[in-house]
């Protein structure tokens, strides 16, 4: 699926994986999902971009306001 995402959970941090592009759609879902694991107590967040093919200036945005 186009721009899904997936979560692994370790003892060192949360991973979230984005497959596909990330755009201005796909960009605030991974926006609200890192916030979202930061409430629940993450302290630390890896976004993983290997299966992503496609990152335009929104992804990019969301990249670095998620920081």
């Amino acid at each position: 699926m186009e721009g899904s995402r997936r979560a692994d959970y370790d003892e060192h941090a949360v991973t979230l994986e984005v497959d596909g592009e990330l755009d201005v759609v796909t960009g605030e879902t991974l926006m609200h999902a890192v916030h979202g694991v930061l409430e629940q107590g993450a302290m630390k967040v890896r976004i993983d971009l290997t299966p992503t093919t496609f990152v335009d200036s929104a992804g990019l945005a969301a990249l670095v306001g998620s920081a």
